[in-house]
């Protein structure tokens, strides 16, 4: 997918303010970002870790692994990025 074709919403962007990556998420650049195992409610997903990037978002939770990154969530949502 080509940078020009990822759109998030402004306010989604405003609300992703500890991003360690500088948003290279938007650029198509995957070095940063965690696999989606699934959507698990309105602001979380369950991820495969990418544990050599510290994340703000990441939320070990027993066995498994959350995002609450709010542009993490709508790449997925919108492009299943």
């Amino acid at each position: 997918m080509d940078k020009m074709d990822i759109k998030i919403e402004k306010d989604v962007l405003n609300k992703t303010t500890k991003c360690n990556c500088d948003f290279s998420c938007l650029s198509g650049d995957s070095t940063c970002r965690c696999e989606v195992i699934e959507m698990t409610g309105i602001s979380s997903i369950k991820v495969i870790p990418n544990l050599h990037t510290p994340c703000s978002y990441h939320l070990p939770f027993h066995k498994s692994h959350f995002c609450v990154c709010p542009t993490r969530r709508e790449l997925y949502k919108q492009y299943k990025i």
